[in-house]
C-alpha cells in the first residue's frame, strides 16, 4: 500500500523528511496507529541519538474562554453571550509572553475555545505576529478538536472532512441505524361538508350535509428513548386521532404537545420507554454535495431508504406562506436534497452517511404532487429550538433581530463600493427594536451571526431562528469597509425579551376555547389589517364548533374593530344573543362566523 511505502522512505532518510499534502491525507486515513508511533520514535532518536530529557519552561496563554462545542467535560469555556466570557487582545497575549522571556521560558501553550466572532484571519494574524515578535519561543497551538471546530465555523478544510470521500461512502450504517427511529405517522381528522341544494331538494335540507372522518398519513422521527416524537405540522393538523407505528410493527396512540406552523413542525408524544432515537445533528455543517438520506413511509410504504446529494441550502420556496393557515411569520430555510421523497415522506428523516439526523422532510418541487427531482427539508438546528420549546414551554419562542434587509446584489456593490456580494443589506429598522438598540444602522452589510456567513433573508431567519427572545448573538457586520462586531440581545414579536409559557398565556387570554395573541404594529402592517388578535391555540370549544380553525385572526366583532384581547371581551361583555365574527387566516383567507352566546 502506498501509506506503508511513504513510511519505509522516511525510516530509510538520514535528512529532513517533508510529507507533502497527499502523504499526509493518506497516512491520516489508512497508516496504523502503532506503526506511526514506531517511526516517529525512529525519526526523534535520529535527530537526538543521547535521548537527552530537556526541561522547558512555558506557559498556558488561554486566549479566549467563548466556545460553542460544548465538551462536556470542559469547566473552561462560556457560551456567548455568558457574562465571564473574555477575549485577550494580541497586546495582552504579547504581555503575557513577555512574563515569560523574562524568566528564560521558552514554550508556551496557546489553547482556548472556538469563538464565533472570531474569523479565521485573526487566528492567521496572531501566529504571525508571535512568530516575528517572540522568534525564540516554540509555538504550541490549537487543539484538534479546536482545529476542527474553527474549519467548521470558518468553512475551511481539515483531514478530518476527507471522510465522506465517494471512495469510502457507505451508507448501510447510516440506512439500518435509521430505519428503526422512523415511525409510520395516521391521522383521523373530520372534514365538513356544505349542503348540496340538488341532494336537499330529494332528502331535506340536511340530507347532504354531515361530517366524514378522512385519514392522513405521513412520517415521523423517535427523538427521545421516552417516547418524544417531531414530525410535519401539516402531517397531523386538525387531527382527532393521531396513531404512530413503530418499524417493528406496534402501532401507539400518540398525544400532540404542540405545533408550530411558522417552521411546519409539531411534536408528539406516546407513552412508551426504551425506544431507539435519532441523534441530532449539526446542520451549520452541512454542506454543498454531502451524501444524505431520507428515510420515511412514502404511499404508505413504510420503511423506505433513498439518497442523495445536498444540492442547495438556505431555500425559500414560499410553500409555507402559500399553504397554512396559521402561519404568520414563516420561516423557510430548507436543505434542498435529490433523495426521491414522496406523499409520505413529509415528517421523515434527513440523515448524513453517519446516521445523525441533519433535517426532517418536508416538501417537494414537483407540478404532479410526486417526486420530479428536488426535496425540501427543515434543518436540524431549527428542528431542535422548536422541539425544546414545545417540550419547555408549550409555545415556540421566536426571536426577532428587527431589521429589513435586501441581498446584495451588483447593483448594491456599485452603489456602496462593496468588494463581493457577501452578507445581506440593512435596508431598514424597527424602532425600538434589537438591532437599532444595539447601534446596528441602516446601510450597514450584516456579514455573520454567530460567525455564520448570511447571505440572503432564508439565512439570516434560519440563524436568528435558533435562538429565544433575550438570547445574546455575536453579529458581524460592515460599515463603511470597516468590519465591527455588535452584540445583539434578541426580543419577541412584541419587542421585548419576555418568554411566554402556554399556561400563562392560556390563564390570561382564554375564552371559548381560544387561546389569543395580540398582534404588533408589523404583523398588522405584514396582513394588511388595521386591528386583530390571533388565535394561537384552540381546544374543545365554542370557537371550534363553528369552524374556526387555529391561526385565524379576529378583526372585527358585530362590525366593532377587535385591537386587543380586552377589546374582545368588552364588545361581547353585554351581548346575549348572537355575534359576527370576521377576521382573516394568514394566508389571506377570509372567514365569517356567528357565535351564539
Amino acid at each position: 500500500m502506498a501509506w506503508q511505502e511513504t513510511l519505509q522512505r522516511i525510516v530509510s532518510s538520514n535528512e529532513t523528511f517533508r510529507l507533502t499534502v497527499e502523504e499526509t491525507i493518506e497516512l491520516y486515513n489508512d497508516a496504523s496507529l502503532h506503526q506511526l508511533m514506531a517511526v516517529a520514535h525512529h525519526r526523534r532518536c535520529l535527530h537526538n541519538p543521547s535521548n537527552e530529557v530537556t526541561y522547558l519552561v512555558d506557559r498556558n496563554i488561554n486566549y479566549t474562554n467563548v466556545c460553542t462545542i460544548n465538551c462536556q467535560f470542559c469547566s473552561f469555556y462560556r457560551p456567548p453571550g455568558h457574562e465571564e466570557t473574555y477575549t485577550q487582545s494580541y497586546d495582552e497575549i504579547h504581555d503575557r509572553i513577555h512574563e515569560l522571556e523574562a524568566i528564560g521560558g521558552s514554550r508556551i501553550l496557546m489553547q482556548g475555545g472556538v469563538n464565533p466572532a472570531l474569523e479565521f484571519d485573526w487566528y492567521i494574524d496572531l501566529i504571525k505576529a508571535l512568530r516575528e515578535r517572540h522568534p525564540t519561543i516554540d509555538l504550541d497551538c490549537f487543539s484538534p478538536i479546536e482545529i476542527e471546530g474553527i474549519a467548521d465555523k470558518t468553512s475551511s478544510f481539515t483531514l478530518a472532512n476527507n471522510h465522506n470521500s465517494k471512495n469510502n461512502l457507505d451508507l448501510t450504517f447510516a440506512a439500518e441505524k435509521t430505519v428503526n427511529t422512523v415511525v409510520h405517522i395516521k391521522s383521523e381528522y373530520v372534514q365538513n361538508y356544505q349542503s348540496d341544494p340538488l341532494l336537499d331538494f330529494f332528502w331535506g335540507p340536511n340530507g347532504s350535509r354531515g361530517d366524514r372522518t378522512q385519514i392522513a398519513t405521513g412520517s415521523g422521527v423517535i427523538i427521545s428513548s421516552d417516547g418524544y416524537i417531531v414530525t410535519n405540522n401539516h402531517v397531523i393538523e386538525d387531527a382527532s386521532k393521531i396513531s404512530v407505528t413503530l418499524n417493528d410493527g406496534r402501532e401507539l396512540i400518540a398525544e400532540c404537545l404542540g405545533t408550530d406552523p411558522n417552521t411546519d413542525l409539531a411534536l408528539l408524544k406516546v407513552d412508551q420507554k426504551n425506544l431507539v432515537f435519532a441523534e441530532f445533528g449539526n446542520s451549520d455543517n452541512v454542506k454543498l454535495g454531502d451524501w444524505v438520506l431520507a428515510v420515511g413511509n412514502p404511499f404508505n410504504l413504510t420503511s423506505t431508504v433513498t439518497a442523495g446529494i445536498v444540492s442547495a441550502k438556505a431555500r425559500n420556496i414560499n410553500i409555507l406562506s402559500r399553504n397554512s393557515k396559521e402561519s404568520i411569520f414563516p420561516l423557510e430555510s430548507f436543505i434542498q436534497t435529490d433523495a426521491a421523497v414522496n406523499p409520505g415522506n413529509s415528517g421523515g428523516a434527513l440523515v448524513n452517511p453517519e446516521g445523525v439526523l441533519i433535517g426532517i422532510n418536508t416538501a417537494i418541487a414537483s407540478k404532479t404532487g410526486s417526486y420530479t427531482g428536488y426535496s425540501f427539508a427543515i434543518p436540524s438546528n431549527i428542528t431542535l429550538k422548536v422541539v425544546n420549546d414545545l417540550k419547555n414551554y408549550g409555545l415556540v419562542q421566536r426571536a426577532f433581530i428587527g431589521v429589513i434587509i435586501q441581498e446584495v446584489t451588483q447593483q448594491v456593490m456599485d452603489e456602496f463600493n462593496l468588494p463581493n456580494t457577501n452578507g445581506v443589506l440593512v435596508s431598514g429598522l424597527s424602532d425600538g427594536g434589537a438591532a437599532y438598540e444595539a447601534g446596528i444602522k441602516t446601510d450597514d452589510i450584516i456579514l455573520k451571526v454567530e460567525n455564520i456567513g448570511v447571505n440572503g433573508v432564508p439565512e439570516l431567519q434560519e440563524q436568528i431562528g435558533k435562538y429565544k427572545p433575550g438570547d445574546v448573538v455575536t453579529v458581524i457586520i460592515q460599515r463603511k469597509g470597516e468590519k465591527k462586531i455588535i452584540e445583539v440581545k434578541l426580543r419577541n414579536n412584541k419587542g421585548t425579551t419576555e418568554i411566554i409559557d402556554k399556561n400563562k398565556l392560556e390563564k390570561e387570554s382564554s375564552l371559548y376555547g381560544a387561546v389569543f395573541e395580540e398582534l404588533n404594529n408589523e404583523s398588522l402592517k405584514y396582513y394588511n389589517i388595521n386591528s386583530g388578535i390571533k388565535i394561537v391555540s384552540l381546544k374543545k370549544g365554542e370557537f371550534k364548533d363553528i369552524g374556526i380553525k387555529q391561526g385565524f385572526i379576529i378583526t372585527h366583532i358585530d362590525k366593532k374593530a377587535v385591537k386587543t384581547i380586552n377589546d374582545f371581551k368588552n364588545i361581547i361583555e353585554n351581548k346575549k344573543s348572537s355575534i359576527l365574527i370576521e377576521g382573516i387566516y394568514p394566508n389571506g383567507l377570509k372567514g365569517y362566523f356567528v357565535l351564539d352566546i
